[in-house]
């Protein structure tokens, strides 16, 4: 057997591996991860989204005018978004602000920036509402938090407190820090 023979297929084996290298390299360099700097990933105009339960029945919808996706952060910056919980014992309950985030896959979101939070109760006139700077809420727990100064007002009170924590499902709202509250007259 002359050495020809015996080098040709080594260096056949050694060509392709290299080849392989090159290749798997050059794959590797042409695809740009995320760059956190950069733009959003996606954009949509009028986004609606709905949470509903097992009947079918919606328990919650967001919606925005606009909203800007970021991969690499995992996050989306909503414009004008809009929170709406049903309950068809305690009435709508909207939560909407001038600017949102949402985070990790919908189950965190924060509005801020002129928050107004309004609760139509069955039975009763005038909504119930609230106005604060920033919430945050976890949609699928049913907790909304306000972490800053909060004033509150309803057709028989009205008042503030420097924060709120409120369960959508039930609304029960606690209020903390020098809670002031105007019993209106005859409402009583």
């Amino acid at each position: 057997m002359d050495r020809a023979s015996i080098w040709f297929p080594i260096l056949l084996l050694a060509l392709l591996a290299g080849l392989s290298y090159w290749l798997e390299h050059a794959v590797q360099s042409s695809y740009q991860r995320p760059n956190a700097n950069r733009g959003p990933d996606a954009v949509a105009q009028g986004l609606v989204s709905v949470q509903t339960n097992p009947a079918g029945k919606i328990e919650y919808r967001l919606q925005a005018r606009t909203l800007e996706h970021y991969l690499a952060r995992d996050y989306s910056v909503l414009g004008d978004p809009e929170l709406t919980y049903y309950s068809p014992d305690q009435g709508v309950m909207t939560v909407s602000a001038l600017q949102g985030t949402v985070r990790q896959g919908g189950d965190f979101v924060t509005l801020s920036n002129r928050v107004v939070a309004t609760q139509n109760v069955p039975g009763q006139a005038q909504p119930n509402r609230i106005t604060t700077q920033m919430v945050q809420i976890w949609p699928r727990r049913s907790l909304l938090q306000a972490p800053g100064p909060v004033a509150f007002s309803g057709p028989q009170f009205s008042g503030s407190a420097l924060s709120l924590t409120a369960n959508t499902r039930t609304r029960v709202v606690e209020l903390r820090g020098r809670v002031m509250t105007q019993y209106l007259p005859g409402h009583v």
